[in-house]
């Protein structure tokens, strides 16, 4: 081969490296087709992915607020569980005959109700916290359901006791406290007498709680159950609660043993005489007073917890339809 063959395939091999290789037609135009539908695509992902991420922060931040209200309502089911004087109190208000067959007073099943209530509430945010991290709509689902339950649950109950007529109130220890007929007339009846000696006990609490004496004044001792049949003593007018005592104030338990500071004139029956030693007003302003002040505790525990499973609940629904589908997310992967 000579010298001008050899320079001949040097320049072919040459122009042949700055020829571009050529793409089948096919090939150019799938190429060509596939980008703009990757753009397409690409653009609602990101807006997805940043909506769930936002909604999944506020899933998150709310859950938590729904983890320490449960947490908290089980802690205060069981302080309200260890304050007896105050679960003792809270049997005045089973007025009928037929509430005072309970041998439980109402705070004490409400304490229970509040404890169960935080738990249940602990384990749906739990769930919230594995639905919000995994971010699966299986488990969002299941959270939604589980707090729609609550929320109906919650709100019948609202509803339930908002409409009851007043002799279902005073069955289920729901007012009637007020009614200074129908307490004055329970006390006369109760106060004192065998089967009774809870009523009397929590009675003998709010006199010596609230310094007062009877529900309108120690004058309703006079017609009592308690003072004709003389269970105290012949000269014994009023319970020894209702007398100014020397048991220390630190004494939680003193009603239980009261220790007269001048009982002589206490139980006098000149009232010039006895109002230095005898509480003179009676307990029916106390004690509505403190029930009222109970229930809007209650109320005000019930719209924070109600608050804050509606959050949960709208934040859920919220990441819920913001997650793809599985149909769409293998479409979106595979391109």
């Amino acid at each position: 081969m000579t010298a001008r063959t050899h320079a001949c395939f040097r320049f072919l091999s040459s122009a042949l490296n700055l020829v571009p290789p050529l793409v089948p037609p096919h090939q150019s135009n799938s190429a060509s087709v596939s980008s703009p539908q990757q753009s397409a695509f690409a653009l609602p992902k990101i807006m997805s992915t940043r909506g769930a991420t936002v909604y999944g922060v506020l899933l998150l931040f709310f859950n938590t607020l729904f983890l320490a209200s449960g947490g908290a309502l089980v802690v205060l089911s069981a302080l309200l569980l260890s304050d007896t004087e105050r679960v003792l109190l809270s049997r005045l208000l089973l007025l009928s005959p037929e509430a005072q067959r309970s041998y439980y007073p109402p705070f004490y099943y409400a304490a229970l109700a509040m404890g169960c209530t935080g738990l249940a509430g602990c384990t749906t945010a739990f769930l919230g916290y594995w639905g919000a991290c995994q971010k699966r709509k299986g488990l969002l689902g299941t959270l939604i359901g589980l707090l729609a339950i609550l929320l109906l649950g919650q709100a019948a109950l609202v509803i339930v006791l908002c409409t009851l007529p007043v002799g279902a109130k005073t069955l289920f220890g729901i007012g009637g406290i007020l009614e200074s007929k129908t307490l004055t007339e329970v006390l006369q009846v109760n106060f004192g007498s065998p089967g009774h000696e809870l009523f009397t006990a929590a009675y003998d609490l709010a006199q010596y709680t609230f310094k007062c004496c009877g529900v309108l004044g120690s004058s309703d001792y006079e017609a009592s159950w308690w003072r004709m049949q003389e269970l105290g003593s012949r000269e014994m007018r009023v319970p020894l609660t209702c007398c100014y005592l020397d048991n220390l104030s630190s004494d939680a338990r003193a009603f239980l043993d009261p220790v007269p500071h001048n009982n002589t004139v206490c139980q006098a029956p000149d009232a010039k005489v006895n109002k230095i030693e005898r509480f003179q007003q009676g307990c029916l302003p106390s004690l509505e007073n403190w029930f009222t002040t109970q229930w809007t505790y209650a109320a005000g525990i019930v719209a924070i917890l109600f608050g804050l499973q509606l959050s949960v609940f709208f934040s859920a629904i919220a990441l819920c339809r913001r997650l793809p589908s599985r149909r769409r997310q293998a479409c979106a992967n595979s391109l």
